[in-house]
C-alpha cells in the first residue's frame, strides 16, 4: 500500500480554457510489503557485494511535480511534466538497493478522453 497525501495547486483560468498548470508536493509512505518489494533483499539473494536486508514500513520520500496541459482538440490534451523525488531520510536508506537521494523525471504525452460525463463540476467563485 502506498499512502501519498499531497498539497495540490491547479489553475482554472476563465480567460484561457485551453491550458492548465498543476503543481503537487507530498510525502510518500510504503506499507504491506511495498517497501520490501523495492528495498528488501532475501538472504537467498545476498551476495558478497549485496547484503540481505529486511525492509521497513514507513517514509519513502517526498515528491514535487509540475505539469502543464494543453487542450488542442476537443478530446485530446498534450501534457508536459517534471518531478523530483527527495529520498534521503527514507526508512530504508541503508538497503543495498537504495541508490540515490534524488530522482528526476521528465514526461510528455497525449491524453485522449474516450468518454466525458454530461454533468460538469462547478467551481464556486
Amino acid at each position: 500500500i502506498l499512502f501519498n497525501p499531497q498539497f495540490r495547486y491547479s489553475n482554472n483560468r476563465e480567460y484561457d480554457t485551453k491550458t492548465r498548470f498543476v503543481a503537487t508536493i507530498g510525502p510518500k509512505f510504503g506499507y504491506d510489503k511495498l517497501n520490501d518489494f523495492y528495498y528488501g533483499v532475501d538472504p537467498k539473494f545476498a551476495t558478497t557485494t549485496r547484503n540481505s536486508f529486511d525492509a521497513n514500513d514507513g517514509y519513502i520520500g517526498t515528491e514535487l511535480s509540475f505539469g502543464s496541459f494543453y487542450n488542442f482538440l476537443p478530446d485530446v490534451n498534450l501534457f508536459f511534466g517534471a518531478s523530483v523525488s527527495v529520498n534521503n531520510g527514507s526508512v530504508n536508506e541503508e538497503s543495498p538497493l537504495y541508490r540515490e537521494d534524488y530522482d528526476y523525471r521528465l514526461a510528455t504525452g497525449f491524453i485522449y478522453s474516450m468518454y466525458k460525463s454530461e454533468k460538469k463540476n462547478v467551481i464556486p467563485k
